[in-house]
């Protein structure tokens, strides 16, 4: 195990979660990182931790652990990583990693979740409900800023309410949004999901929502396709979360052409100053039923 500074961490040699590192690391974030190897019998097997400073949302700052590699070896870098860099808010490590963790670093509870990526573009068309809503964090694209966006920040905050209320996207408070879709019926926000721009300029899906009176009608579908469809039109992949037990977003997302490259084990700390309300660690439920870690 060795100490590395961001660029050590990210280069083509030291990656060790490629492609999780090369489109979800943002470097700016990292405070320390390391990196520990081994011989494999396909190769050289590596890991990689670090820790981050990161705003949790709308609820303020927070230090983040987040370690990604073979279980085995992550969980020997574990405690002398917690030694040098003391007490975090939340840690994410490879599934299995995490009955490893020391004292100061142990969850709370524990979240898991697939990091999902695809770079096939769906054969199914755009619905032709699918509205564009914008970023959301200032005036919707074509309309004046006379409060409108206001209005349909709060629909979608409806919708999250209903289906999603423990989302890791909402309007206004999210940083990155590319833009949030929608699916209108009568006049109304059936489902909504945001794109999310990545720091190396992919497309990552979040808090995709079915409001419940609706589920069951495909719209977690349509609206997934669009997403996916917007997402490549921005880079060659797009990418996102979703928690193990969310069955009907893994059809869809499997469906879709998404393949499973990573699965973690996430959670808050006994020593974090999250608000309760947000204690659900990882990525949102980004799903297509009611829920969505694509969270």
């Amino acid at each position: 195990m060795r100490e590395v500074d961001v660029a050590g961490l990210t280069a083509p040699t030291d990656v060790v979660a490629e492609p999780f590192v090369r489109h979800q690391l943002d470097p700016s974030t990292v405070r320390r990182a390391w990196v520990a190897e081994r011989a494999g019998v396909s190769g050289v097997e590596r890991a990689a931790l670090w820790v981050a400073e990161i705003v949790w949302h709308d609820r303020g700052r927070m230090r983040v652990g987040h370690g990604v590699g073979p279980a085995d070896l992550l969980a020997t870098m574990l405690a002398p990583a917690a030694e040098a860099a003391g007490g975090v808010d939340r840690v994410s490590v490879s599934d299995g990693a995490e009955t490893s963790l020391p004292p100061g670093w142990a969850q709370v509870s524990t979240n898991r979740w697939h990091w999902m990526l695809t770079d096939v573009v769906p054969t199914a068309p755009v619905d032709p409900r699918l509205v564009d809503l914008g970023p959301l964090d200032g005036p919707v694209p074509g309309h004046e800023p006379d409060g409108e966006s206001d209005g349909v920040a709060a629909e979608v905050r409806a919708v999250l309410d209903a289906g999603n209320p423990g989302s890791f996207a909402r309007p206004g408070t999210t940083p990155g949004v590319a833009r949030w879709l929608g699916l209108r019926e009568d006049g109304e926000l059936r489902a909504v999901g945001a794109l999310v721009r990545q720091p190396d300029g992919s497309g990552h899906l979040r808090a995709v929502t079915v409001h419940p009176d609706h589920a069951g009608r495909g719209l977690g579908r349509a609206l997934s396709v669009a997403l996916t469809r917007a997402g490549l039109a921005m880079a060659p992949v797009v990418s996102l979360g979703v928690y193990l037990d969310n069955a009907p977003a893994l059809r869809i997302y499997r469906d879709l052409g998404y393949t499973t490259r990573h699965t973690f084990a996430s959670g808050l700390t006994a020593a974090s100053a999250v608000p309760p309300v947000a204690q659900r660690a990882g990525t949102d439920r980004s799903s297509t039923s009611a829920d969505s870690p694509s969270r």
